[in-house]
This record gives structure tokens, C-alpha cells and sequence, in this order.
């Protein structure tokens, strides 16, 4: 049963509270209250079942018998649209009159905070209503550890103080709803907080680390918020239980992108690979390691192992030219050839070739004579590429086959090329096609094209024709041996002249026998 009463109360009728057996809520409004009334009808309260106690737009003055000091039992006191301003007085007559009082409104009244001073709740009010009041962000450095439930909306909250909240432990409902909040901190930690109303705020988002401090939500009213329709929100609309929602999904829409605005968010769905963290990783991953497995595929056909191997060296072998700089006018060589050959090929350089040029004066460089024991094989090819006048090249299968002759062969070239550009001589020893040679051989196959080179002539009498055209290109231009070009002229005609002085002695040797 409740009562509604108008006006000005008259003692009797607060004598008459305390027979209203069946009374439980009692509301005054629009009433005007003295001390000395108040005092009665507090008295006869005591004496009654009443459980909730009203004022709403009342008016009250102190007169002359003041206001007796009372002890009011447990019930709900509602002060709801009056012109209460002081809240250090409410509180201390509520510390007098209400030693028990759990459940406070005091919503919309012109309340104002304390300037110096921290107000001071009693540690058995549990429930408070702060609605309406006008408070602003310092609301939350007057806050009571001990609240149960906390009505603060419309308040003229901007910001959550997670330092002033933090302390309540058994804080289960928080109503914020209808300020201007425009975030709510990841910070936020509240253990035993059952309902958050945060409606009507300028919220764009809801963080993940937020919901991780309220591990007994049960009821969150986040609606009518600006939302930003992105990644950030991409989260909430899929994985946050929407049976914890109030009002979902009418009262929760996009607000911007603008091509969004007015969308609801349960028909927003964003790519989940631009927006999930760890799909992206794992499409990124798996490109990045397919790509790196093709071009491991392609290094290893293509016989990329080699080729960075001889970007290597010549990346040696031009700092070696910066720091030994040799021009072909003022250098003198150790050898006139180095002689790069297989090793299956060594039977016939050191029973054919060595033997001839080195009876004509040649001194040559052989790698398993002449390399110095120790060093690096490259660096050994290095010198003695750089010690020679010019490098024979003895080519054939196995040739092609051979590392090492390959370093050899890059390095001459190299040399070719930046110093002197007739210091290679190719010699044949068995035919190699160049279109037969791989990729990786481009060097030598570029070379057979473009360089003329000698065949080894499988006919004895041919023979001597190779030797002399061999010496004469060893010859050619090397000034630290011969003393002009019509020496080199000279000798070349000479070897000529023998050989066809030989084939003549053999013709004539075939007619004697014939007669």
C-alpha cells in the first residue's frame, strides 16, 4: 500500500501513520515541512511498517522547536527533484537520522560537491542515486568504497576515473548512461559488477581489455553510442555474448564510416583477414614461405648457389683492384701463361702442352705445381691469373664440368675485360656445342661464339700448324718477351716455313716409295 500526500501535513496525520498497518511506501510531494512536523511524523515512521519514505519538491523550514535528533529505521529515502544543494549537510542529517538507511535518491537536485573537503559516506549506505545532478568528473573523488549500486546518469560525466572505481569490490550495478563519455578505459577493474549502463554516451568503440575487469557481467547497455564501424569494433560484433545486450540489436547502429551510418552492427561484417591480427599473420606467413620456397626451387635449378658464389669473388676481386691497380704498359708477369685445365684433362697438358711450350721458352704456371700450399684456392687463382700474361684455357667435357675451372674461367675474363683484352687463348680438346651448355655456362658459351679458338687436331701432320699458331698468339703483344711485332711476324713464318719444308720431305719420301 502507498500514500500520497499533498500540501501541508498536519499532525494528526502523522498520527495516523502508525495505524496504517498495511503501509509500506509513502511519498510527500509538493509539500511544505517544518522541523517540528517532520519530527512527528518521523516518530510515528518509527512506529510503522513504512519501507520507503519520498520527498519530492518539497519545501522545509527549521522553526522554533528545531529538528529532533531521531533514529529512523531501515528504509529506502528518496529526495528526488528538490532544491537540496549542500551534500555535506544531507549527509549529516543522514548520519543522525538514518543510522541504518541503506538506498539514497538524491536525483535531480542542484547539488553541489565540496570544495575542499571529501565527502564522507556512511559505510552502511549501500545504494545511491545521483541522477540529474550536474556533477561533472569530480563526482568520482567523493565516491563510497561500500556502494552497492551506483545510479550516475546524467551527471555531465566525460571520462571513467578507474583509480576512484577500483576500490569498490562489491560494486554490482553502474549506470553512467545519458553523460558524455567518449571511452571506457581497458583499465577498467571491477569484480563483482553485474549491470553497466553506458547508453546515450559518444562511446565509438568497446575495447576487449575492458570486459576482461568485469568477469560477472551480466547485463551491459551500450545503446544509442556513436559507433566507428571498423576493426576496432570487429570483435565485439562477432565474438561478445549478445545475450548480455540491452536493446540488441534495434538500438545499436554505425555511426560512421559514412557509406556505414545507420547500419546495424549485427550486418556489419568486415573482412576477417583485414581485421583478425592473427589470419593475417598466418596468410602473410604462408605467402612469404611459398614465395621463399619458389625461389629456393628456381635458386636450385638455376644453379644459384654458383652464381652467388661468383658474385663473391667478384666482389674480391674488385677490391683487389682498387687496392693493386696494374696497367698493361708498366707490368711485368711472372709467367707467360696459366694454364687452366681439368683434372682428367692432366695427362695430356703435362705430356703434350707443357713439354712443347716450355721447350720454346714459355714458362708456365700449373696449378698443382705453382700454387702456393696454405692459401685459399681462389686467392691462388687470383695471383697466378694476375702473374700471367695471358691464361690457356684447356677446354672439353670435363672442362665444363669442373668448379674450380669455372672460378678460372670468370676471373680471366674479368681480367680480359678490365686490363688486357687478349690475354685469353681457348684451346679445343674435344668438340663442346655451345648451344649443349646450360645456363650456368653462359660465360663459356659466349666465348665459343664470339672468340676464336684452337681445336686440338687429331692428324700428327696438323699438329704443327696448332703449336705454331699457339706460340704466335702467346707471343702477340707481350713486350717484356719479344722486342717488336715483326719478331712475332718472323717466328710465326718460320714455324710455317718448317712445316711446310716437313710436308715436303713426306711427299717426296711417299713418291720415292710409290717408285
Amino acid at each position: 500500500m502507498s500514500q500520497l500526500i499533498s500540501q501541508m501535513i498536519s499532525a494528526n496525520l502523522t498520527d495516523d501513520l502508525r495505524n496504517l498497518g498495511k503501509l509500506r511506501h509513502l511519498t510527500l510531494k509538493d509539500t511544505w515541512l517544518t522541523s517540528s512536523l517532520l519530527s512527528q511524523a518521523l516518530v510515528n515512521i518509527i512506529q510503522s511498517p513504512l519501507q520507503t519514505l519520498s520527498f519530492l519538491n518539497c519545501s522545509f523550514k527549521e522553526d522554533s522547536k528545531g529538528l529532533e535528533i531521531l533514529s529512523v529505521p531501515d528504509l529506502k529515502l528518496i529526495v528526488r527533484n528538490n532544491k537540496l544543494r549542500s551534500l555535506n549537510t544531507i549527509i549529516h542529517y543522514i548520519n543522525l537520522l538514518f543510522i541504518h538507511l541503506e538506498t539514497l535518491d538524491l536525483s535531480f537536485n542542484p547539488i553541489e560537491l565540496p570544495d575542499h573537503t571529501k565527502v564522507i559516506w556512511p559505510s552502511h549506505l549501500k545504494n545511491l542515486s545521483l541522477s540529474g545532478n550536474l556533477l561533472g568528473n569530480h563526482l568520482f573523488d567523493h565516491l563510497s568504497p561500500h556502494f552497492v549500486s551506483l545510479n550516475l546518469t546524467h551527471t555531465d560525466i566525460t571520462s571513467v576515473n578507474t583509480d576512484a572505481l577500483q576500490p569498490m569490490k562489491d560494486l554490482k550495478q553502474l549506470h553512467m548512461g545519458s553523460n558524455a563519455i567518449r571511452e571506457l578505459p581497458p583499465d577498467l577493474m571491477l569484480p563483482a559488477l553485474e549491470e553497466l549502463h553506458v547508453d546515450r554516451n559518444s562511446i565509438s568503440t568497446f575495447k576487449l581489455e575492458t570486459f576482461r575487469g568485469l568477469p560477472k557481467l551480466e547485463k551491459l547497455n551500450g545503446a544509442n553510442n556513436p559507433f566507428v564501424c571498423d576493426c576496432n569494433l570487429y570483435w565485439f560484433v562477432r565474438d561478445f555474448n549478445k545475450t548480455l545486450l540491452v536493446d540488441w540489436p534495434a538500438a545499436y547502429n554505425c555511426y560512421s564510416p559514412t557509406h556505414l551510418s545507420g547500419t546495424l552492427l549485427k550486418d556489419f561484417h568486415p573482412s576477417q583477414v583485414a581485421c583478425d591480427p592473427l589470419s593475417m599473420f598466418a596468410i602473410c606467413f604462408t605467402v612469404v614461405l611459398l614465395v621463399l620456397i619458389s625461389c629456393g626451387i628456381v635458386f636450385h635449378f638455376m644453379d644459384g648457389a654458383w652464381y652467388v658464389q661468383m658474385l663473391w669473388i667478384w666482389l674480391r676481386v674488385k677490391q683487389r683492384s682498387r687496392n693493386k691497380d696494374r696497367s698493361l704498359e708498366s707490368s711485368t708477369f711472372n709467367y707467360h701463361a696459366f694454364i687452366s685445365y681439368s683434372v682428367k684433362d692432366a695427362q695430356w697438358v703435362q705430356s703434350e702442352l707443357a713439354p712443347h711450350l716450355e721447350a720454346s721458352h714459355f714458362q708456365l704456371c700449373l696449378h698443382e705445381r705453382d700454387f702456393v700450399p696454405g692459401e685459399w684456392v681462389i686467392d691462388n687463382i687470383i695471383n697466378c691469373v694476375e702473374s700471367s700474361y695471358k691464361t690457356v684455357f684447356v677446354l672439353s667435357q670435363s672442362f665444363v664440368h669442373s668448379e674450380w675451372c669455372n672460378y678460372e674461367l670468370f676471373f680471366a675474363q674479368h681480367r680480359a675485360i678490365g686490363v688486357q683484352r687478349d690475354s685469353l687463348v681457348l684451346i679445343l680438346l674435344e668438340p663442346i656445342p655451345p648451344d649443349s651448355l646450360s645456363r650456368k655456362f653462359l660465360r663459356l658459351r659466349s666465348l665459343l661464339r664470339q672468340q676464336t679458338y684452337l681445336p686440338w687436331p687429331q692428324e700428327e701432320p696438323k699438329r704443327q700448324l696448332f703449336w705454331a699458331s699457339l706460340t704466335a698468339m702467346l707471343r702477340t703483344g707481350d713486350k717484356t718477351v719479344v722486342a717488336d711485332k715483326s719478331a712475332v711476324l718472323q717466328q710465326v713464318a718460320g714455324d710455317i716455313a718448317d712445316l711446310c719444308h716437313n710436308e715436303t720431305e713426306y711427299a717426296d719420301h711417299d713418291q720415292l716409295l710409290k717408285d
